[in-house]
């Protein structure tokens, strides 16, 4: 197999499509492995980060393979779409908004200029907007308060389009996990509420019992977080998907924080502060959590889990699955222990 390359195997593949246009969408339509660069965000996400060994590696093919189709891409490929608005310059636009918002001025005003936005983009194409932004030195933290924006933006504007996976599929689970914690969490903050209206810690004690037994669900449930940050987030970041995770992980993570205050709260009642303080420190920390997991569950589910769907091979899957199997789950309501 004579003959020089263009390319490093190491150069990334955000270098060859910014010569090579038509690239993704030809390597996508001849090579079943490769329909994952059909997807222009997972491309923004993976580009900069993969070079042409992984994705020859993918592909089936050796690099010189890989390399003869990209170049015949150039005749044979169909040229990108430039009808409406460029995808780029909607990013871009995005990025300016987002870094207003970083910047500290007005939300409410970044938020209309949100609206108009995605408008015309896919949700996903914001993760690629971020990626970039994380890569210019903005933090994880920065990232995070950015997606409360972005919430609150699709509440208003989008309708919900979970991921729709076949019964079995791992993601599957994590869906009805999601739906099983926000049951449990909306159970959690209506007792935390009622607490306000007893006389007393006296009075207060069987509703305390069942929020002790509530969140003896919620800590088994966190077998579910353990199952994404050990299987699911690093594959995602084997193929370059990095900042998403991470924003997912550091959500993950304020969770607990908010779990270990109630936990600290009804461990050391009634000594620790007055039943009043008791109440309202209880109803605070579940309203946050439940509403933090709703938004996390609707980032993951919209944008994640189909990044996921789009990246990750039949095998990725199965050791997926096998590792969670490992890992361990927790019992859904109305269901036995696995």
């Amino acid at each position: 197999m004579g003959g020089s390359l263009m390319y490093k195997p190491t150069t990334k593949l955000s270098v060859v499509l910014t010569e090579h246009p038509r690239a993704a969408a030809y390597l996508a339509s001849i090579n079943p492995q490769l329909k994952l660069l059909g997807n222009p965000v997972v491309i923004g996400l993976m580009a900069p980060r993969t070079d042409l060994r992984k994705v020859a590696e993918r592909a089936g093919w050796t690099v010189e393979e890989l390399e003869a189709a990209i170049v015949r891409s150039d005749t044979e490929g169909t040229a990108p779409a430039t009808s409406g608005e460029a995808p780029a310059k909607i990013k871009e636009d995005l990025k300016a908004v987002l870094r207003k918002l970083y910047a500290g001025e007005d939300p409410v005003t970044c938020k209309a200029q949100f609206k108009e936005l995605i408008a015309k983009a896919d949700p996903l194409l914001i993760a690629t907007a971020e990626a970039e932004l994380a890569r210019e030195g903005f933090s994880t933290d920065q990232l995070m308060e950015a997606c409360d924006v972005h919430m609150d933006v699709f509440r208003d504007q989008l309708a919900s389009s979970r991921t729709v996976v076949p019964d079995g599929h791992p993601l599957k689970l994590f869906i009805r996990e999601q739906d099983a914690i926000i049951d449990w969490l909306e159970q959690g903050f209506t007792l935390a509420r009622t607490l306000s209206a007893l006389d007393g810690y006296v009075a207060a004690e069987s509703t305390l019992a069942e929020l002790r037994a509530l969140m003896q669900h919620l800590h088994e449930a966190q077998s579910h977080d353990a199952r994404q940050e050990n299987t699911l987030f690093p594959l995602l970041e084997r193929y370059g998907v990095e900042e998403p995770p991470a924003i997912m992980w550091a959500e993950h993570n304020r969770m607990k924080a908010t779990r270990d205050i109630i936990d600290k709260t009804i461990r050391e009642t009634p000594d620790a502060m007055s039943y009043a303080q008791f109440a309202q420190v209880l109803a605070g920390a579940f309203q946050q959590w439940l509403e933090t997991f709703v938004q996390h569950a609707k980032k993951e589910q919209e944008i994640l889990y189909n990044v996921a769907l789009d990246l990750l091979s039949e095998k990725d899957w199965q050791d997926l699955q096998q590792e969670s199997q490992e890992l361990g789950f927790f019992a859904l309501p109305g269901e036995e222990n696995r």
